[in-house]
């Protein structure tokens, strides 16, 4: 008869609560469905870079170029050099049309380094459908980072014994 009892799957707890004795079977194999929430303010920088790199994601999957999210970053985060306030559209744009034309010299459809007007319309068009709508001056305060990146941060990290 004690041979059957080990086969069974449970855990006894007891717990003493003034003088009163509670037992409560506890199923380990049972998903653990809890969960909390912490009410945080929402960061909108993380949550455009966040919607940023989906955008990048999807262009990736609709490119027939054989190119990594790293360098879109990279190039996202370069056009920033070339960019000019006078002109009518925004940083985000202007980079995300530079992501473009990066595409298309990559897929070898066009040669020209600086993005279209047409590539800008596209861009405020992506900049729509990702809900990419943040106005910010400098891509300093995205948080966008490379896998390179990523390692090195954590490598400086690393103590040696």
């Amino acid at each position: 008869m004690s041979d059957n009892l080990d086969k069974l799957d449970f855990d006894v707890s007891y717990d003493i609560v003034f003088g009163k004795e509670e037992v409560d079977l506890i199923d380990i194999y049972e998903r653990k469905t809890s969960s909390f929430e912490v009410d945080m303010p929402e960061d909108k920088f993380v949550t455009f870079s966040s919607n940023l790199i989906k955008c990048f994601k999807s262009k990736i999957k609709n490119s027939p170029s054989k190119t990594r999210t790293d360098t879109l970053i990279e190039v996202y985060r370069n056009a920033e050099e070339t960019y000019e306030e006078s002109e009518n559209y925004t940083l985000s744009a202007w980079c995300l049309a530079s992501v473009d034309a990066f595409l298309g010299i990559a897929e070898a459809s066009t040669f020209n380094t600086t993005p279209s007007a047409d590539q800008i319309e596209n861009a405020k068009k992506d900049l729509e459908e990702f809900e990419l709508d943040l106005d910010f001056k400098s891509i300093e305060n995205l948080y966008l980072e490379t896998r390179r990146e990523a390692l090195a941060e954590k490598a400086s990290d690393w103590v040696e014994i």
